[in-house]
């Protein structure tokens, strides 16, 4: 695990998944040139697995919901970790305004 996020908030179980669901397809849709073969996983536990690539780089995460918390976690290859902070900057600031 090279990036975990964890994310308090106030709805159901039910309408946090609902905007984490539109949140991704609208990222998707927005860097679809980058991002290919995109592929969501609905788990037994109600988990996400998420695998693509970017720019030709194997990603792969996790989402999870808890009562009152998302949490995503993921692995990064080497080369795009450069570009950590960038992307926990546009995540938290994404995911923040989605869950209030």
């Amino acid at each position: 695990m090279d990036i975990e996020f964890s994310f308090r908030h106030k709805l159901n179980d039910v309408e946090a998944k609902k905007r984490v669901k539109k949140l991704i397809a609208e990222q998707s849709k927005i860097y679809q040139d980058y991002v290919k073969c995109f592929e969501s996983i609905l788990q037994a536990d109600g988990s996400w697995v998420l695998k693509c690539k970017v720019l030709g780089f194997s990603l792969s995460g996790k989402i999870e919901f808890r009562p009152g918390e998302v949490r995503a976690i993921g692995d990064l290859p080497m080369l795009l970790k450069v570009f950590l902070k960038k992307v926990r900057e546009k995540v938290e600031k994404e995911i923040n305004a989605l869950l209030e």
